[in-house]
């Protein structure tokens, strides 16, 4: 049975057009939704890296790794007072495990041009190009025809009768998007972004006869923090995504509290829970210690998948992030604080 599910996924990662990588903290991973959101966060320089393992109890437990780094690139003329630009790399690895390694692996650069429209209001559009593969292992894969009929044992030197054209398709990555940032205060803003990626659609299939592209991904996503008292603030966050025939929304909230105000002390406790249509529950714990920043959470899963607790497709989530300060800054308002 194993190795039939392993030829199927194999297969069915052709015939359905693929699946993008998706975080339960999708706002920890803003570059994923829209290239758009490339240097848009409070500071200068930011290094963010993220970590899901999924389906660890059942036959193809799943693993997917992101790291970036963008930052901001402020002019020192006049105009530095209405526009500034962004960039950065965004590298994600997706890997079937015990599934022949199949894998989708992408290397991108990611920038930005911000117009600050007023001292709260600023609107992005973002570019994002890189190199991206998606392939597996055939040496590890087993097949019916592999078994010996005759003595009943399976013998790998028998011929499988399969032919890939390909155990490997490398493709051009694209993505276009756009962000809006409403901003009161280093504390009370809100963010409405757009993505959408593999512009192109390229091909992806295994077999040279195979009229298989990969769907374009369309994001929505919102996000807003606001204060409810000195010690406490809240944040709301959503997501909308399609690709082909999928379809995810997701919805959360965190509550922040502020542990240490103290300078070179600051601390910062989140606590949370979110929701995934596909029926999942995940909470959320994070912490923020001046520039440095880590979370986690948990996928509960709430189908009926398997026979048992130890069947569910559950989900670890880790996340950190750690941003730089420069000591000088454009003359007039800060672009994003």
């Amino acid at each position: 049975m194993r190795n039939l599910v392993t030829a199927a996924l194999i297969l069915l990662a052709g015939f359905l057009s693929g699946q993008d990588i998706h975080f339960s903290q999708f706002y920890n991973s803003g570059i994923n939704l829209t290239p758009a959101k490339t240097g848009i966060f409070r500071g200068d320089q930011r290094i963010t890296a993220g970590h899901r393992g999924q389906w660890r109890s059942v036959p193809v437990p799943w693993t997917t790794y992101t790291l970036a780094y963008d930052r901001k690139f402020i002019p020192k003329y006049d105009e530095a007072e209405s526009a500034f630009f962004s960039g950065g790399f965004l590298v994600n690895y997706d890997e079937a495990s015990n599934l022949s390694d199949l894998t989708l692996s992408n290397i991108n650069l990611t920038g930005s041009y911000t117009k600050i429209l007023d001292e709260r209001n600023l609107l992005s559009l973002g570019l994002l190009l890189g190199y991206a593969g998606r392939g597996f292992d055939e040496s590890t894969l087993t097949w019916d025809k592999q078994w010996n009929e005759t003595e009943f044992f399976f013998d790998s030197r028998l011929n499988s009768t399969e032919d890939f054209d390909a155990d490997r398709i490398n493709f051009l990555e694209t993505g276009l998007g756009l962000n809006f940032r409403w901003q009161a205060d280093s504390l009370t803003n809100f963010e409405l972004g757009l993505g959408i990626f593999h512009l192109t659609t390229p091909e992806v299939g295994f077999y040279d006869n195979d009229d298989i592209q990969l769907s374009a991904r369309y994001t929505l996503s919102a996000i807003c923090n606001f204060n409810i008292s000195q010690l406490m603030g809240i944040q709301v966050h959503s997501l909308a995504q399609f690709q082909g025939p999928y379809r995810e929304y997701v919805i959360g909230a965190l509550g922040k509290f502020n542990v240490s105000e103290e300078w070179g002390k600051r601390f910062q406790l989140h606590i949370g829970f979110g929701y995934r249509t596909t029926e999942a529950l995940f909470p959320t714990i994070a912490i923020r210690y001046n520039n440095l920043y880590g979370s986690i959470s948990y996928d509960l899963d709430l189908t009926d998948f398997g026979d048992g607790k130890d069947a569910r497709l559950n989900a670890l989530e880790i996340h950190f992030q750690y941003r730089i300060f420069n000591p000088k800054r454009m003359k007039g308002i800060c672009p994003v604080y």
